[in-house]
């Protein structure tokens, strides 16, 4: 029996919304290979929105159930450091392109390819700057992540989410973290609730 635990109904609870979390996430995960077709991109995003909220919920119950407030904190970070990454790529590419695209239009009607090339140059390095602020995000959100699937390795002595750890800097340990769910969440429905 894990020695971890502080709440036994959170830690209940907790591992029956990861579980339920883990099966949204992954018919998501399915759903977005089809996403060439309407209906089942649409499914698709919604499930994703779906899953994330309901694994921070879980991730907040089992905080509470090991008494570790930093999983959902942690997680919690995580998710609005990725969002700001992906605004902020998604202004810098709209920015670079929509300055560079009005240099390079100048440049074309006094025909100066010299100043169309530095339009050019601007742009690359404009993207360059936006990317690399991007890549900061990403790794301080994939940091966040991997220390959260860390500890919940550690917690559960479940290998998929300590792979999930290292492969969360790939972009696919968010994945193994929704079969490490499924798994463990499954696993800890059939105990019966210890003593706390």
């Amino acid at each position: 029996m894990n020695t971890h635990i502080h709440d036994a109904v959170a830690y209940r609870n907790g591992w029956d919304m990861a579980y339920k979390a883990g099966v949204i996430g992954l018919i998501s995960i399915v759903l977005s290979l089809l996403s060439f077709l309407v209906i089942p991109g649409m499914l698709a995003g919604i499930g994703a929105v779906a899953a994330l909220i309901m694994w921070l919920v879980a991730l907040y119950r089992l905080s509470q159930g090991y008494n570790d407030p930093t999983l959902f904190r942690y997680s919690l970070w995580a998710l609005i450091i990725g969002v700001v990454g992906g605004v902020v790529l998604g202004i810098g590419l709209v920015l670079a392109m929509g300055a560079s695209a009005a240099v390079i239009e100048s440049a074309s009607e006094i025909q100066n390819e010299a100043i169309a090339e530095a339009g050019g140059i601007a742009m690359l390095t404009s993207m360059g700057i936006w990317a690399v602020l991007f890549l900061i995000l990403f790794l301080a959100s994939a940091i966040l992540q991997a220390l959260v699937y860390w500890r919940l390795g550690n917690y559960t002595d479940n290998v998929l989410f300590k792979i999930a750890a290292v492969l969360v800097f790939f972009g696919v340990g968010g994945i193994l973290a929704y079969v490490g769910a499924l798994v463990e969440g499954n696993q800890r429905r059939k105990e019966s609730l210890p003593a706390t």
